[in-house]
């Protein structure tokens, strides 16, 4: 694939009339990592020639989207919820359901709020993101989490 990004060095604004002109089409990959160059819908692994899907492990998920951060510029380390508070720091949380395989992103923005963006829309702010995604995760049977705290290299 070839290499159109940047690397982020602080947590991005949240902006969403730039992916409707710009990238509509892109998922919630890209957009987490502020990727507005790639106007398509990539999975985990599709950096790097290996694409994660619905069937893979999730050790090998979270594996691959390590080497796959590294190889765009990025030292990505997983972290717990302490780190919700920081406003400072890049955040990026992947869901995955349990029945289904399908994970998401959610990043959290320059002004310490989270959201995400689903292909062919605007991205949407996430209300109260560490009750409604972060505590539910973790309290329901359903689905998995990892927060990862991004840092340029």
């Amino acid at each position: 694939m070839e290499k159109n990004y940047r690397t982020l060095k602080n947590p991005p604004e949240y902006d969403p009339t730039k992916w409707v002109a710009g990238a509509i089409d892109a998922g919630c990959y890209p957009y987490v990592i502020d990727n507005i160059y790639i106007n398509k819908f990539l999975l985990i692994g599709d950096f790097l020639g290996d694409r994660c899907t619905s069937k893979t492990s999730n050790e090998t998920l979270v594996v691959t989207l390590l080497k796959e951060l590294r190889s765009l510029g990025y030292r990505a380390k997983l972290v717990d919820s302490r780190h919700i508070q920081k406003k400072e720091e890049i955040l990026i949380y992947l869901k995955r359901e349990v029945h289904t395989g399908f994970y998401h992103f959610y990043r959290k923005d320059k002004d310490g709020e989270w959201s995400h963006k689903d292909v062919g829309q605007a991205p949407a702010r996430v209300e109260n993101f560490y009750e409604k995604v972060y505590v539910n995760n973790v309290k329901r049977e359903g689905a998995y989490g990892w927060m990862f705290l991004l840092e340029a290299l």
